[in-house]
């Protein structure tokens, strides 16, 4: 009995081993299924055929430029031009025999307005247009001064006292038969001023400021002025000056 337990554990013990051998014989031949199916994927290359690797080479190339910086100014002096007509009229009745009596309300004094071309011309030819008012074109006025004249603005009137009357109008009041005439001062000025560019004002001798950018206005005590830049509203942080090469008229 003992002999045929002895013997079935040796037949189990055979069993057992026959299918372990069987299971590592099937192991064995898929390893190798697979490794016949990398080969085939692989692609042979003849280490002689290799070239050796080099070093990747920087194409970048460098260009050099000098510039500047150009930085905005707050503050630009400016030339500034002025052009004050100041008239000072009476009014006469002309008479009999060219008697002549200042009416009421005959005598006035006040700015005359002028455009800013006139005042260019002013400056630049030394004379001034004023036949709008009837003064006419009074010449050779003086550069950074004053210039008075006498004229007759309306009627006519001699040196030997004769007149001729006509009608004339002062606002609503209307006056018949009389001559007006005017003591007339020209004063015309120029100087450099400062201008606010971020503020866009000009503060003139008067301490009175005006817009820069209109480059024209018109007050009662400089009367009217122009303006145009003295120099360049922009300059460098480095050296040198960044110019517009002319000089701009506003």
């Amino acid at each position: 009995m003992k002999q045929k337990e002895e013997n079935l554990e040796r037949v189990g013990i055979g069993i057992t081993m026959s299918k372990n051998s069987e299971s590592n014989q099937l192991d064995i031949r898929e390893r190798e299924i697979k490794i016949q199916t990398v080969s085939e994927s692989l692609t042979k290359v003849s280490l002689l055929a290799v070239k050796p690797c080099e070093d990747p080479r920087n194409f970048s190339e460098s260009n050099f430029r000098r510039i500047q910086l150009v930085q905005k100014r707050q503050y630009v002096p400016i030339h500034i031009l002025t052009c004050q007509v100041t008239v000072q009229q009476l009014i006469d009745h002309c008479g009999m025999h060219s008697h002549r009596n200042t009416v009421a309300g005959g005598f006035g004094k006040y700015i005359q307005h002028i455009e800013p071309k006139q005042c260019l011309k002013a400056h630049q030819f030394r004379q001034i247009d004023l036949k709008g008012m009837g003064g006419g074109i009074i010449s050779i006025l003086i550069l950074n001064g004053t210039t008075e004249v006498s004229a007759t603005l309306q009627g006519f009137a001699d040196v030997n006292g004769r007149c001729e009357d006509l009608r004339f109008a002062v606002g609503s009041i209307q006056y018949a038969n009389v001559v007006v005439t005017a003591a007339i001062s020209i004063k015309l000025q120029d100087y450099v001023a400062v201008a606010d560019i971020e503020r866009n004002l000009v503060t003139l001798w008067s301490n009175g400021v005006c817009p820069y950018s209109v480059g024209y206005y018109f007050d009662d005590v400089e009367s009217s002025f122009r303006f145009k830049t003295d120099q360049t509203r922009r300059s460098l942080c480095s050296k040198g000056l960044a110019n517009w090469n002319k000089t701009v008229y506003l």
